[in-house]
């Protein structure tokens, strides 16, 4: 026999199943921390990798009891690190989380189609805004309390974020009065880039139906109660947020919600 085997009393055939045996069970210990069993399946291929390079590295079959004890040591470690990874995994999913830390915005409805009347003369349909984050808030020229804060927001809004993929729609509860003239001359006063800053109007029905039933920010049929709160939209039409336009953390937020939007991929 075998120097290095009567030593040990053990042939060395033996020592290598015991330690290949004692491997897979700690792998297979370590699987039962993930609640997916691909994730499981990796890891145990990883380790495998792990296990064949360093047998090639160190010539596992003639390490000593304290190095292989070391090896061993570091593969758990290994493993443990994993585990730990597919269970942060797992919670953010769970808590709808992102790793950043930040939660993605709600999706609170889609929009239905709808067709007004530009100040430029122009129709705008829901369809001409796909593939575009915006902006919109609801307002009339002749308001004496609320619009005129609220656009004025808008041109910040207009300034501070210059983005190509970025609209803001301005849209007449009083359609009556707030003729394509009348916008032109309110949208001058607030320096509205055309292209950028749409201001509609059109069939007072169909703006209460859009408002109430389609933004769900109640309707509009008296024009001295409408929305007060700028609505944010995606590039698939859907509603992602509402911010008062007189609190300044929501407005801070809203131009933080409004990045975010603009640097996720059209789906």
């Amino acid at each position: 026999m075998p120097q290095a085997e009567a030593d040990s009393g053990v042939p060395r055939k033996t020592g290598t199943t015991t330690k290949r045996s004692f491997l897979r069970a700690l792998c297979q210990a370590h699987s039962q921390t993930y609640s997916h069993p691909e994730a499981a399946l990796t890891a145990w291929r990883e380790l495998q990798v792990y296990c064949r390079q360093a047998c090639i590295a160190t010539n596992m079959f003639r390490l000593s009891p304290h190095d292989f004890r070391r090896l061993l040591l570091a593969a758990s470690i290994s493993l443990m690190l994993i585990s730990l990874g597919g269970l942060l995994w797992l919670n953010l999913r769970l808590t709808g989380k992102s790793f950043f830390g930040t939660n993605p915005l709600p999706v609170f409805t889609q929009l239905p189609d709808f067709s007004l009347i530009e100040r430029s003369g122009q129709n705008l349909r829901l369809a001409d805004l796909r593939g575009k984050v915006w902006i919109a808030d609801f307002i009339f020229t002749r308001c004496p309390g609320p619009c005129p804060r609220m656009s004025s927001r808008m041109a910040f809004l207009q300034s501070n974020l210059r983005d190509d993929g970025l609209r803001l729609i301005s849209i007449s509860v009083d359609p009556e009065f707030d003729t394509q003239e009348v916008l032109t001359k309110y949208a001058t006063q607030y320096q509205a880039e055309e292209g950028r800053w749409f201001f509609l109007t059109g069939d007072k029905t169909a703006i209460h139906h859009l408002a109430k039933s389609g933004f769900r920010v109640g309707g509009v049929d008296d024009v001295t109660l409408h929305t007060t709160r700028f609505v944010l939209v995606d590039r698939r039409g859907r509603v992602r947020g509402y911010y008062s336009s007189s609190d300044e953390d929501d407005l801070r937020k809203l131009r933080d919600d409004t990045r975010a939007l603009l640097r996720e991929a059209e789906t």
